[in-house]
């Protein structure tokens, strides 16, 4: 005669901890894993922006207007009139602007008027082109030093309230045509050697 085996209790409470347990240890990793990919994104991100912050300038030359300086990269060259000194004056404005939140900026100016009516005119050509510069981004001369740039009339400002921050100004005025260096929200020094490269043909 054979003994009956007593059957085993199932245990269906023990077994759904299990499941759950398991989905948790799951969902968990999934999630390590997920953050680590978002971090290898950031990584990524914060080294591209690095690396456009850690760029060196290069030359970028003008054979319209006659010049070379070192941008950070390839500017936008927009041409527009504007009214000053009771004329039309053609303008020709370079921007070079960076993720960082710099700016860097050549408006270059040419008056139809004779060489001679301009040599006249030379220091009010040079209060015009800060003035310009400043009123382009919405901010105002602060300060004004004259002096000479390259062999040619100079003169040297800042600006405060604009749109993009405060300014730095340089202009040079050659023959007909007055040269606006300008940047935003970058240091003196940055700043510096940008007109330290400016350079006529």
């Amino acid at each position: 005669m054979r003994l009956q085996q007593p059957t085993k209790k199932r245990h269906p409470v023990r077994l759904i901890i299990i499941v759950v347990l398991a989905l948790i240890v799951l969902a968990g990793g999934g999630f390590a894993a997920w953050h680590m990919i978002q971090n290898a994104q950031n990584n990524r991100s914060k080294k591209v922006i690095n690396q456009q912050q850690q760029k060196e300038p290069t030359p970028y030359h003008s054979t319209e207007n006659g010049f070379t300086v070192n941008f950070m990269s390839e500017p936008k060259v927009t041409h527009d009139t504007i009214k000053g000194q009771g004329l039309e004056i053609p303008t020709v404005t370079y921007e070079d602007s960076q993720p960082s939140g710099s700016s860097y900026h050549i408006m270059v100016s040419t008056f139809k008027i004779s060489e001679e009516q301009a040599k006249s005119k030379e220091r009010a050509f040079l209060e015009a082109g800060l003035k310009a510069a400043a009123e382009s981004t919405g901010g105002k001369v602060t300060t004004m030093t004259n002096g000479t740039l390259l062999g040619y009339p100079s003169a040297t400002a800042t600006a405060v309230g604009g749109n993009d921050g405060d300014m730095r100004i340089t202009v040079i005025v050659k023959g007909t045509s007055v040269y606006a260096l300008h940047a935003s929200n970058v240091e003196q020094a940055d700043f510096d050697k940008f007109v330290q490269s400016f350079k006529f043909d």
